[in-house]
C-alpha cells in the first residue's frame, strides 16, 4: 500500500511478506523475511533500507534511481549469507559444514551509475568468502579511459574443501 504525502509530493510504503517461503525440490523450505520501504517521487525512485532475513543470513539494500530520461542510480548492499543455510535448502553442490571448509559469505557494495555521462563508479566491493576476498573499486569513464581495478586472494585449502575438491 502506497500513502501519499502531501508536504513533500511523494508516495510512501512498504512491501511486507514475513514469510516468504522458497522451496526447492524436496529440500527444506527456506523462511525469508522481506521488508521493502519504497518512495515513488515524481521523477525517482528510492529504496531505503530494504532487507530479506532469514534464521542465518541477512540482505540489507539501499537503493534509488532518479532522472528516469537519463537514469541516474545509486545502490548499496550489505550481506551475509550462511552458506550450510542455502546448501541445506537449495541444493548448492557445497560443503560448508566441512572441517576447515567457510561457512558464510559476506558481501559490501557501493555504486553510482549514470547513463548521460555513461560513468559506472565502484566506491567499494568487496566479497569474503572465509579468508578468500574479491575487492574492486574505481570508476569506468570512457571519457577519461578509466578503469575498475580488481584484487583477489584465493584461499585455496578453503575453497577446495567448500566444494570438495581434491588435488
Amino acid at each position: 500500500l502506497l500513502d501519499y504525502n502531501i508536504a513533500s509530493t511523494n508516495y510512501q510504503g512498504s512491501l511486507r511478506i514475513d514469510p516468504l517461503n522458497l522451496a526447492y525440490a524436496a529440500n527444506s523450505p527456506l523462511n525469508v523475511h522481506v521488508n521493502l520501504p519504497v518512495v515513488i517521487e515524481k521523477d525517482a525512485i528510492r529504496v531505503n533500507s530494504a532487507t530479506l532475513n532469514t534464521a542465518q543470513s541477512q540482505i540489507l539494500v539501499t537503493a534509488s534511481m532518479q532522472n528516469m530520461n537519463a537514469p541516474q542510480i545509486a545502490a548499496k548492499l550489505n550481506a551475509t549469507v550462511s552458506l550450510p543455510e542455502m546448501q541445506k535448502s537449495l541444493a548448492l553442490p557445497i560443503y560448508p559444514n566441512a572441517k576447515g571448509a567457510p561457512n558464510s559469505v559476506s558481501a559490501e557494495l557501493a555504486a553510482n551509475y549514470d547513463q548521460k555521462n555513461n560513468i559506472v563508479q565502484v566506491q567499494t566491493a568487496h566479497v569474503a568468502v572465509g579468508a578468500t576476498t574479491l575487492q574492486a573499486s574505481g570508476t569506468l569513464d570512457p571519457s577519461k579511459n578509466s578503469s575498475v581495478q580488481f584484487n583477489a586472494n584465493l584461499a585455496l585449502n578453503e575453497l577446495s574443501r567448500l566444494l570438495n575438491v581434491t588435488s
